[in-house]
């Protein structure tokens, strides 16, 4: 085609108030193939530094937003790193207290048992019988008798402290006096015995205990380094700290050593000077004080102890654990954002160098074919300039989430790792087209839900309809899958064309989608969505042309609605891709029908198991969010490992969560405080768990309504049964899944009932030493620090209760045979431990029918079971680390 050039008169005077043409300025008009006339002038000095100053602002903008933000994201991981501190310091404090108090008490009976079997009017242990009780508490070095006159007259210490006068040691003053309490715990001794020479590393502390009717004193030597190897575990596995105080401020024990026993405190020590005897726990900043550092601390009163416990966590320590947390945050935002603002200012350079291209190519004989490769050449050029540090940032992310991060920081780094994805299903969205027409267009393959998909791409709609007055109806088949595998952005997108066009093209009447199941077997499931609308219908000799590119039905179209006619095109190819099928029916001025269908692989229900429970979690904090306060939990278990498990689980929630050891506890709780949620064991010492649950249910106080889910390993329809009738909602069963957990919490905060037993599963479980499978869901439920808290407990609960179970007799204590049993089978079937749980719950079961040697042989096979399944743990922790 011939261009017609023209050169502007330059010897033409302008006409007043025109501006003359700069001579520099070289003008050039060319027509396209229509004979329009086209400017080919290359951009003016002043528009291209107008446009540099833009862009300079437009990046000073985005950097001082992005800085400021992160900043803001900085303080608030920093207040929420300290408040995971504290919640730590409070969940280490509850349990170390549970324990002492349990070892106290302990003691206190072992005083009494003696005291039966001291003779009336002399003051002589029985030995033997006392070593032999003492096997089972390894935490008493020995016992002694005090006489009248203050001096020592039996000890299974050591015969030398015979005859040593005690007067003066402040227990032995305490119960002399007229108001004396019948037991008193004193100051430590800081010898091994009386007769000893001086060693505060073998020091231990007296706890006295009058006897009734010879005017003398009982009393245990307890080990203060019983404590210590305990807090030293809790040292080791949290970097924090244990104190315990007698309420006159003397330090019993100092796990870092930094206070020594004996030495006191009550005028420096916050405890004493702030908080007692008003309150009975608390968590505050404690001050450096006496060569120890200023600390994140909590304390809790022992019941029925003049005792406090106290466990902290150095700031020192607090503020580096946060700090090596954030580098990798601070180095994934840096990488965002120089990655953005290169892409800024690429994108900025070659936006301005294209348009100069545009300008140069519009005289081009080919017009059209070089606009169209300029298009292509601009998306090319945005996939590469976006998608290249866009990458980075995304695979940085990736690697990031891989490693052990607080919760908090995962989060964090998630959005990161959400807002790329975003973007890139933005860029993918504007090159469709062009990889369609380039035969470069790829499916995902992904775990989607077909009725998420429908109620996603209904929810966007529905707007549109209402706006014309026009009713949405959506049908979903009954037989439809959870989840099957597919593109659920493609198939959003090929919903939201057909419905827009439906919507569009209909002024009265009704919009109706329908999803059916059409065929399935084991593999696969094919799926047929249906749109039908009352609008005004396609003419019988444009239906075989509607799929067409820049087709529409009526030419008038185009001007009375607009639109490009790409639409039906790109869902049919797409549709294609997914070896489907796209039909339409119609009828002019009655309306269309366009019916589409596919075949989808079945997913497992391990493939969507990580989605169910990212959308349980962020389900249950709006939930807590919408209640307007913490969600009140309370958890009942007499075993510490089971209710660390269940606590571990919903910290990262806002919750207030209390503990209880039996049902005793449980009740006296629910008198005095408003619970959202009680989760309740049920078989325990004391009071079981119908019986506690029936007493909540009798009395009028605020929790007689509460929701209660039995909280056990036994999940049989029987044991189902015996909970609903004392009063029970449902039941969450042992070894407890988080999700169904948070599922229970949930239905708690509805109001709504519930029950999550999945008994099949639990009744299923093997007889084989280590269950991986119980365990691995564990490892994806739990962060890693917080498991190997839970194993360590474990390890050191169980050690107890088997000394203690050598300890027993099958001729006199069956009834603490079978409770502790019962302990170490939940605890062990909650971590896995199938062999040594099996064994328990058949001693459980069996206590009272078995004879000594029997019991011995069953006492041997529980620890061989429990060294075994303590190495399976401790290996399959290491592979973990490793991964």
């Amino acid at each position: 085609m011939a261009h017609k050039k023209h050169e502007l008169g330059r010897h033409r005077r302008p006409s007043r108030g025109a501006c003359p043409e700069s001579p520099s300025r070289k003008t050039a008009i060319m027509t396209d193939v229509a004979g329009t006339a086209i400017d080919t002038r290359p951009l003016p000095e002043g528009d291209a530094v107008y446009t540099g100053r833009q862009i300079i602002l437009a990046i000073g903008v985005i950097v001082a937003v992005l800085i400021a933000l992160q900043i803001y994201l900085y303080v608030r991981d920093y207040q929420r790193h300290i408040a995971d501190l504290e919640r730590m310091t409070q969940t280490l404090v509850r349990v170390a207290s549970d324990q002492t108090q349990k070892t106290l008490r302990s003691i206190l009976l072992v005083l009494e048992a003696t005291e039966r079997e001291i003779p009336t009017g002399r003051y002589q242990l029985d030995h033997a019988a006392v070593r032999a009780r003492l096997l089972s508490f390894p935490e008493v070095r020995g016992l002694y008798v005090v006489g009248p006159d203050n001096r020592i007259l039996d000890s299974t210490l050591d015969p030398r402290d015979i005859g040593i006068d005690l007067s003066g040691y402040d227990f032995v003053d305490q119960l002399r006096a007229a108001d004396a309490p019948r037991s008193y715990i004193g100051a430590p001794v800081l010898k091994r015995t009386h007769s000893g020479r001086e060693n505060p590393s073998l020091a231990f502390i007296p706890i006295a205990q009058r006897l009734q009717t010879q005017g003398a004193l009982l009393v245990a030597a307890f080990n203060t380094s019983y404590f210590d190897l305990q807090y030293q575990m809790l040292q080791e596995a949290t970097a924090a700290s244990a104190t315990i105080f007698r309420f006159d401020g003397t330090v019993l024990t100092d796990s870092d050593r930094t206070w020594a026993p004996g030495q006191s405190l009550r005028a420096e020590e916050p405890i004493f000077r702030t908080f007692l005897p008003e309150a009975e726990s608390a968590t505050y900043s404690r001050p450096p004080l006496h060569g120890k550092s200023s600390e994140i601390s909590s304390f809790r009163v022992i019941k029925d102890f003049p005792i406090v416990v106290a466990v902290g966590v150095k700031w020192s320590v607090a503020w580096q654990s946060w700090l090596d947390g954030t580098i990798a945050t601070s180095l994934t935002a840096l990488i965002t954002i120089g990655a953005l603002l290169t892409a800024l200012h690429q994108l900025a350079l070659k936006f301005r160098f294209i348009k100069q291209q545009e300008n140069s190519l519009r005289g081009a004989i080919h017009a059209a074919e070089d606009a169209n490769r300029a298009k292509s050449q601009f998306l090319a050029l945005i996939s590469h300039e976006v998608r290249t540090p866009m990458n980075a940032v995304l695979g940085i992310a990736s690697s990031l989430l891989d490693e052990p991060l607080r919760p908090a920081q995962k989060k964090s780094i998630k959005a990161i790792q959400d807002a790329g994805d975003s973007l890139l299903l933005m860029l993918n969205d504007i090159l469709d087209f062009t990889r369609i027409e380039s035969g470069q267009f790829v499916l995902e393959a992904l775990p989607m839900s077909p009725a998420a998909v429908v109620a996603r791409v209904q929810s966007i709609v529905t707007p549109h309809a209402e706006a014309k007055g026009l009713a949405l109806d959506v049908t979903l088949d009954d037989r439809l899958p959870i989840t099957v595998i597919g593109d659920p952005a493609r198939l959003s997108q090929i919903l939201i064309n057909v419905l827009s066009n439906a919507i569009k093209f209909t002024q009265f009447g009704r919009v109706s989608l329908s999803l059916r199941t059409c065929a399935a077997d084991d593999q696969h499931t094919t799926l047929e969505w249906t749109v039908s609308d009352t609008g005004i219908g396609i003419p019988p000799d444009r239906l075989d042309v509607i799929f067409d590119e820049f087709v529409q039905a009526d030419p008038s179209i185009r001007r009375r609605y607009g639109g490009s006619g790409l639409g039906l095109t790109i869902c049919r190819k797409i549709i294609t891709q997914m070896d489907g099928r796209i039909a339409i029916q119609s009828k002019l001025g009655r309306g269309t029908t366009v019916t589409f269908a596919a075949t989808f692989l079945n997913v497992r229900s391990g493939d969507v198991e990580a989605d169910r429970s990212s959308r349980s979690e962020d389900e249950l904090t709006r939930m807590i969010a919408d209640i307007g306060r913490p969600a009140r939990i309370l958890i009942v278990d007499d075993n510490a490992t089971n209710r660390l498990v269940a606590e571990t689980m919903l910290r990262d929630f806002d919750m207030d969560i209390t503990m209880a050891c039996d049902g005793e506890e449980a009740v006296a709780l629910c008198e005095a405080q408003a619970f959202d949620l009680i989760l309740m064991d049920v078989r325990m010492p004391n009071m079981d768990g119908l019986t506690a649950t029936r007493l909540i249910r009798s009395r009028d106080t605020v929790n007689a309504r509460t929701t209660i889910f039995a909280h056990t390993a036994n999940a049989f329809p029987e044991d189902k049964k015996a909970c609903t009738d004392a009063g029970m909602d449902g039941m969450v069963a042992k070894p407890v899944r988080k999700r169904f957990l948070l599922a229970a919490v949930m239905t708690a905060l509805k109001g709504t009932s519930h029950d999550s037993a999945h008994a099949a599963g639990a009744a299923a479980q093997t007889d084989t030493d280590f269950d991986r499978e119980t365990f691995h869901r564990l490892q994806q439920d739990m962060e890693p620090p917080a498991l190997l808290e839970v194993v360590n407990l474990f390890e050191t609960e169980t050690r107890q209760s088997i000394e203690r179970l050598q300890g027993l007799s099958t001729e006199n204590d069956t009834t603490r045979i079978a409770s502790i049993s019962h302990a170490l089978k939940g605890a062990a079937r909650s971590l896995g431990l199938n062999r040594l749980a099996s064994i328990a719950a058949h001693l459980e079961d069996r206590a009272h029918e078995t004879n000594e040697s029997a019991y011995k042989s069953i006492l041997e096979d529980i620890q061989g079971a429990f060294d075994r399944g303590l190495r399976l743990l401790r290996a399959a922790l290491t592979r973990r680390e490793r991964a």
